[in-house]
């Protein structure tokens, strides 16, 4: 009942419409102003991120508190560890500071996922977090670039999403994304080797769609 009653406050697809039709980033803010998106901040639309982010945030910790299930939770929060491990990687590589990089929380703590990227603690993560931090921090030490760390993680983001989600619907969704990474990616390639070496398991287009893909191959495309 507490979700139904917040589904009250959501877009919806007559408002998504009207912002996708509006005539300027201004009109569509006025759209969004309707609902309750992005909380009770004041905000204009050139800090569209910002409303992002507050909207994130508060999703976030309404999953937390009320999610049905394990499946559910990590299904909706998992991403967020997996990007924010990968930026303090990163991070840490660079000597950077990770706080202005960073994006909302998800299951654990920023102070958490630094005490796993240090190598101070690891029981507590998914094993899928733990290998992607250990390969990264590998990689980085051998003068690999950023798109190799990338790969890493969104392997082992979609490995532990396939191990954790049993749902039909949630399957689904899961196995188009990862479609939807290894199109785009072949398509940026333009390279069959590269496009392989960032393939990412677990959707239904194959290596062999995504070689053809690369190769700008239509004639195997329509088999």
């Amino acid at each position: 009942s507490i979700c139904a009653s917040r589904s009250q406050s959501l877009l919806g697809e007559q408002r998504l419409i009207r912002m996708a039709e509006a005539e300027s980033l201004a009109s569509a803010f006025d759209v969004l102003r309707e609902s309750a998106f992005g909380g009770e901040i004041n905000y204009s639309s050139a800090e569209y991120e910002r409303v992002i982010e507050s909207e994130e945030k508060a999703l976030n910790a309404f999953v937390k508190e009320y999610a049905p299930s394990d499946e559910i939770e990590g299904y909706c929060l998992a991403p967020y560890d997996f990007y924010n491990a990968e930026v303090m990687v990163k991070c840490e590589k660079l000597g950077l500071s990770y706080e202005e990089y960073v994006g909302p929380i998800g299951a654990f703590s920023l102070e958490e996922l630094q005490l796993l990227v240090r190598g101070k603690e690891q029981a507590i993560f998914p094993k899928e977090l733990v290998r992607a931090v250990k390969e990264a921090l590998l990689i980085l030490e051998e003068n690999g670039g950023g798109m190799a760390v990338g790969v890493i993680f969104a392997r082992a983001k979609y490995e532990y999403l396939t191990r954790i989600v049993k749902t039909g619907y949630l399957k689904e969704i899961i196995s188009k994304e990862i479609d939807g990474l290894n199109l785009c990616s072949a398509i940026r390639a333009n390279d069959v080797e590269l496009a392989i070496s960032q393939y990412v398991h677990g959707g239904k287009l194959t290596v062999e769609a995504i070689k053809a893909i690369a190769l700008r191959d239509k004639k195997a495309l329509k088999l």
